[in-house]
């Protein structure tokens, strides 16, 4: 009932925007005669109640007419119901014009409003065809009057022409009316158009407006936030276009370049790269770097700027496009200093680290060769001994047995720096003369250098001792000889091996080492090679620092040669110069204690037993059999055994018919240390020497306090073996010919 109503109520709409116009002002009409008939003529019929019954039935014709409107113009039909909205209201003027007696006695009112009505509602034909209607009406008024049927008869027959001119000027109105009003209606709706139109225009205007402020707010943000962000980050920002003209920089690239800030805010694109590359190390490469990207505009650029005061910058670049055109290029720096120094210390403490576990499984492959190989070095100079005691009377002989004997002490010696060189070895400070080590290790050198190069050795006639490890020494030497030999090349050349005395004085550079004023014997080795170039010699003694290639040098002969000075309280000094050779001086301090003299180990006055029995474990046949025929042709009764058990059983078996124990200190079975403690839980007073090819951190002190009295390092020659026996035998010793 409500939707029904409201439908009703409310205006239909058409196709056509003027056709929905007059559907709106017709069914305003409509509604507001609705209104009107339904209150004013009720009022009528209370006031004159004579008319009552006529009032009512009027009320009910223009109801009606109304609905009939209205059910039209809602299904459709808006030239229909806009005819009858003009017909009928002017039919009804005319008949209450015929019954008042005309029409000058009606009011104009009403007609002239169903006129303008007309010429709102009413398009031309439609006017015409509503004229035509109501001439018509007019005739058929005529007729109904002249029958008396509208008329009283009294009336006068003026009435008729009135009627007659009244119909005719309301026909001719409403078709002058109609045509008048749809012009002024096609003016008034192109005017509302185009009104609309600049409506729409203001209000897009106004939006666009709007919409530029935001934008430029929202610029200005953007643009806001981009400063910010320049300016807080930790990198430097160079914004240039494509011929590198500045266009931007932030605080940060100021700083980082050290740019003053009139220079900065001047935008001198020549001072500022003048200014910049008065900084770098290689400005010509940074120059031809920058050169490279202006030719090459979508290149993406990385790299390291080293500069004159230390720092390292990253730097960045990239095209700056705007639409996918290239419009400048921006520049990044990173100052990178600390994290490349941290960089370079980890990749030293991880390269350090490397060498460590290298040297530690080198040590570790060492110890494990050592044994074996001393024992096979022990072997060959005990044989070698024995064999030299046997041909006294071949000197030939004796001098090619004393150069196998000298070998295999070199070869000792070699095994000792393996050792020494991966750490696993151990060294004592004894009294030591260099002349005899220098002579030797110039030999070796001019057997195995070309002839092209000549090797001098100066020595002193009255040489005062230093407290060295031989062996350590030996190394020093040919490190030092073997740097100058490759420093010469193949090119002809000397190498001159110097010793003297030296003194060092309070003010002495060579104190910065550690050493201390006083007298020093001075080993200098000389060579005419190539040089050390001013930029490298600082580094020369760092561990694996070389110049050579892999295949020529590790850069570790230096770095051993200065480790062992500062283990010997010493110092070298080095100097070096571009084409004219290099000088390397070594400082050790003089032994100012008096030593024993050296005992002579010539066969004649080797110490020499009176038939003392000696048990002799050694779990190798070879080395086990030419300690046996040694000890025996010195004058001792000698029972070997390879089985360290078959060893400890006999002692236990017969302890007081034993002089002398000298097992091995490695063997499969059991241990030296092993034998020593077995047998001295029969017989605590027996002399025990313990024979090694690696000692493993054995020393005389700890072996001593086992109740071992002697460690003897494997291979060892006649003399030591005969003196190490006499020490353990004091009571014994006797020196004479050898049987």
């Amino acid at each position: 009932m409500a939707l029904s109503l409201r439908r009703w109520l409310t205006p239909p709409s058409f196709a056509r925007e003027d056709e929905t116009r007059r559907a709106r002002l017709l069914h305003t009409f409509v509604l507001g005669v609705i209104v009107a008939t339904a209150v004013c003529f009720p009022v009528a019929a209370l006031v004159d109640r004579n008319q009552a019954s006529r009032y009512l039935f009027e009320l009910l014709a223009f109801q009606l007419i109304a609905a009939v409107v209205l059910v039209l113009l809602h299904s459709g039909r808006l030239a229909l119901s806009c005819a009858i909205a003009v017909i009928v209201p002017w039919m009804v003027v005319m008949i209450a014009a015929i019954t008042a007696g005309g029409m000058e006695r009606v009011t104009y009112l009403p007609g002239a409003t169903i006129v303008v009505l007309a010429g709102v509602l009413l398009g031309p034909r439609e006017a015409v065809l509503t004229a035509g209607g109501t001439l018509l009406g007019a005739a058929g008024i005529a007729v109904a009057a002249q029958k008396g049927l509208l008329l009283d008869p009294g009336q006068s027959a003026s009435a008729w022409g009135s009627l007659a001119g009244g119909a005719a000027s309301y026909g001719i109105l409403i078709v002058l009316m109609a045509l008048t009003s749809r012009r002024v209606q096609q003016a008034l709706g192109q005017a509302q158009k185009e009104l609309a139109e600049r409506r729409d225009a203001v209000e897009a205007l106004r939006t666009s407006e709007e919409a530029l402020r935001a934008s430029e707010g929202k610029q200005k943000e953007a643009l806001s936030l981009i400063r910010a962000a320049l300016e807080s980050t930790a990198d430097g920002i160079l914004v240039v276009d494509t011929n590198g003209k500045v266009l931007a920089m932030n605080g940060k690239f100021v700083s980082l370049w050290g740019i003053p800030r009139d220079l900065a805010d001047s935008r001198d694109d020549a001072r500022l790269l003048s200014s910049v590359l008065d900084q770098l190390i290689d400005p010509a490469r940074f120059l031809q770097k920058v050169q490279q990207l202006y030719h090459e505009p979508e290149a993406v650029s990385f790299d390291v700027l080293e500069f004159k005061d230390g720092r390292m910058f990253e730097r960045y670049s990239q095209p700056q496009r705007i639409d996918g055109q290239i419009v400048g290029r921006v520049w990044s720096f990173r100052d990178v200093t600390d994290r490349r120094h941290s960089e370079e210390a980890r990749r030293r403490l991880e390269e350090q680290l490397y060498q460590a576990q290298k040297m530690e499984a080198l040590g570790t492959l060492a110890r494990g060769i050592a044994h074996d190989f001393n024992n096979i070095l022990a072997a060959m100079v005990s044989h070698a001994e024995v064999a030299k005691l046997e041909l006294l009377d071949r000197p030939v002989t004796q001098q090619a047995l004393d150069e196998v004997l000298r070998a295999g002490q070199r070869a000792k010696e070699l095994t000792h720096q393996i050792l020494v060189f991966s750490r696993a070895g151990s060294h004592e400070l004894r009294p030591t003369r260099l002349g005899p080590i220098i002579t030797e290790c110039v030999q070796l050198l001019r057997s195995s250098l070309p002839k092209s190069i000549e090797v001098r050795a100066t020595l002193l006639p009255d040489e005062p001792e230093v407290l060295a490890d031989s062996s350590r020494m030996h190394q020093v030497i040919m490190n030092l000889s073997v740097n100058a030999r490759q420093a010469i090349g193949d090119m002809p050349g000397k190498i001159a091996v110097t010793l003297e005395r030296s003194v060092v004085g309070p003010a002495s550079l060579l104190l910065a080492q550690g050493v201390f004023p006083g007298d020093y014997l001075r080993l200098e080795v000389v060579d005419t090679g190539k040089g050390i170039d001013p930029g490298t010699l600082p580094r020369i003694f760092e561990p694996f620092f070389s110049t050579k290639s892999p295949s020529q040098g590790s850069g570790l002969g230096l770095a051993v040669v200065h480790s062992i000075l500062l283990s010997h309280r010493g110092a070298i000094e080095v100097r070096s110069q571009l084409g004219g050779g290099s000088r390397f001086a070594v400082y050790l301090p003089v032994n100012s204690a008096r030593s024993d003299p050296v005992e002579s180990t010539s066969p004649g006055s080797l110490k020499t037993g009176r038939g003392q029995r000696i048990v002799l474990v050694d779990d190798e046949v070879s080395v086990l059999e030419g300690n046996r025929r040694l000890l025996e042709r010195i004058g001792y009764r000698v029972q070997s055994f390879t089985d360290p058990h078959a060893a400890v059983k006999e002692v236990q078996d017969n302890p007081s018919a034993v002089d002398l124990l000298i097992t091995d200190l490695t063997m499969p079975r059991l241990s030296g240390i092993e034998v020593a403690r077995s047998v001295r839980a029969v017989r605590a007073d027996l002399p025990i020497i313990l024979a090694t090819g690696f000692d493993e951190g054995w020393t005389i002190e700890k072996i001593q306090q086992m109740g071992i009295g002697e460690l003897l390092a494997k291979p060892f020659t006649l003399a030591e073996l005969a003196a190490a026996v006499a020490r353990q035998l004091p009571s014994e010793k006797a020196e004479g010919p050898l049987r």
